[in-house]
């Protein structure tokens, strides 16, 4: 993964710089930062990371040097309701196995004081996805649906980023206030 996504992040400043000057916010948490591609760009006084995988924390560091990162699992943060003015995950959410999703969904809502950002894999329905020969490893859903059908949810933002402004592919983001 770290090898195959050394890269990740290259040329994706643009979005971040314009959503942080549309939503300003004291404090960031990505939940699944990985190797720090996005919080590497995160304009915010305090930020954080948070990811299971030890190798992808020192790749972080690197990365993302001003983030404080933190090895841990999305179903369980460590941190106090309302930590963060902004909760993102960006990459995370497909990996979850449909009974985990709600736990992690659940996480970042408590975790968040304000907003919730979501980049993902869009399909009008939950799908199983092969991924790299792998079963079990991936699902596109509607996670504008899900987020809303269980939280109280303001869509602020939503749309499609795509692979010349940074990204490795096609995906769907949805930003949200907590209402």
């Amino acid at each position: 993964y770290l090898r195959r996504n050394a890269d990740a992040g290259q040329g994706r400043w643009p979005f971040w710089r314009d959503l942080f000057a549309r939503h300003p916010v004291a404090s960031v948490l990505e939940v699944g930062c990985g190797s720090g591609a996005n919080a590497r760009w995160f304009v915010a006084p305090r930020v954080y990371g948070l990811d299971v995988n030890q190798e992808a924390l020192l790749a972080a560091r690197k990365n993302a040097p001003r983030a404080l990162l933190v090895r841990g699992e999305a179903s369980r943060l460590p941190f106090p309701s309302g930590s963060f003015g902004l909760v993102v995950a960006c990459g995370l959410l497909i990996h979850m196995r449909p009974h985990e999703l709600p736990k992690v969904m659940d996480e970042m809502y408590r975790a968040s004081a304000r907003y919730l950002l979501v980049l993902e894999y869009h399909s009008d329905q939950e799908q199983e996805v092969e991924y790299r020969g792998l079963r079990d490893a991936l699902w596109t859903r509607p996670y504008q649906r899900l987020f809303e059908e269980r939280f109280a949810l303001l869509c602020l933002e939503r749309g499609v980023l795509r692979e010349q402004g940074g990204w490795e592919d096609r995906r769907a983001y949805w930003l949200w206030e907590k209402r």
